[in-house]
């Protein structure tokens, strides 16, 4: 009986020891991580510059001048000269549709027209019969022309549709091309804001994914279509591009940026900030804005037009931050603030 007390006594105690241990641990404060500021380091509050806004609208590249061509005969598709993205000359022979039986119906038409006149000479037949004897031959003969296609203009081949041996049918696309020397964007404008579209030439182009030079490119006149739709409440912009080295292609994504009224776009106000506070990383162009802990920290921006020591930013910051005026002190108080 004495040996179970002090068995009970012993884990009394044991369970004692365990708590006060517990409540002693529970005491003991959870170190708070500090956050280390930035050392003191010149920046530049953003503040909206001029009284016009900088406003952007998506579109797209398209050609002036591009062309499905069609079998306008049916026939067998027997030759193919070109494939998609070959550059052709106009009159350059691209495909050819097998034509022996309309060759062969042009000769005969043209033997019943010589047979015809004779008719008509000898007072046989009238004028009226002669002349649709011609109209017949007239008709095969033009036909037989039809068999072999050829570029209505000099441009690039975009896709061959028709295949070697397949029966061609009149209307079948056959091919399709554009002409690269006469490109242009359209761009979708709201309503709300396509009485304030500039009359003069204003807009500039953006094309992602090109290199800084290629990048923007200057359109050379601006046309707005007297139209709008009921559906998206936007109207048509158009813009022909001057010619250029980049290679363009119908279907390329572009984004139009304009200066509008500051009342038309009143959330997008033009953004100016020194030139020696953006770091170029190949295609990349980003700042260090002071965050609100005071640690400096690198962001993506896009920028714009450069006009002296200034560059315009059209996204990636926005008014009353605070940028770096020196990014390499800033990138060395970032990597300290991270360790």
């Amino acid at each position: 009986m004495k040996l179970n007390r002090k068995w009970v006594l012993s884990i009394l105690l044991l369970v004692a020891v365990l708590i006060a241990a517990w409540w002693l641990l529970s005491k003991k404060s959870t170190p708070v991580p500090v956050t280390t500021a930035a050392p003191n380091i010149a920046t530049y509050k953003v503040t909206a510059g001029g009284s016009a806004g900088m406003t952007s609208f998506d579109g797209v590249v398209e050609s002036v001048r591009q062309s499905t061509i069609a079998a306008q005969v049916a026939g067998n598709v027997v030759q193919i000269n070109v494939r998609a993205g070959d550059r052709v000359r106009a009159g350059q022979p691209l495909l050819r549709i097998d034509g022996q039986a309309a060759e062969q119906a042009a000769i005969a038409a043209r033997a019943e027209y010589e047979r015809q006149v004779m008719l008509y000479n000898k007072k046989y037949i009238s004028k009226a019969a002669l002349d649709q004897a011609k109209v017949q031959m007239s008709a095969a003969t033009a036909q037989a022309g039809f068999f072999l296609i050829k570029a209505p203009f000099s441009g690039v081949i975009t896709d061959v549709n028709a295949k070697l041996g397949e029966m061609a049918m009149p209307g079948m696309p056959l091919l399709q091309m554009f002409d690269p020397s006469a490109m242009r964007v359209s761009a979708q404008v709201p309503q709300s804001q396509l009485t304030q579209v500039p009359s003069s030439v204003t807009a500039r182009v953006e094309l992602s994914g090109m290199t800084d030079a290629n990048q923007w490119l200057v359109p050379a006149s601006m046309e707005v279509i007297p139209a709008v739709d009921a559906r998206t409440h936007s109207g048509t912009i158009r813009l022909p591009l001057k010619p250029t080295n980049v290679d363009l292609v119908p279907g390329t994504f572009a984004r139009v940026w304009m200066e509008l009224p500051a009342n038309a776009n009143p959330a997008s106000p033009t953004i100016w900030i020194p030139a020696a506070s953006v770091v170029r990383r190949g295609e990349m162009n980003a700042v260090y804005v002071k965050s609100a802990q005071g640690v400096f920290l690198l962001r993506q921006v896009r920028i714009g037009q450069t006009q002296a020591d200034k560059v315009q930013i059209l996204t990636g910051v926005s008014v009353d931050e605070e940028v770096a005026l020196d990014p390499q002190a800033a990138a060395s108080a970032e990597s300290e603030s991270k360790k």
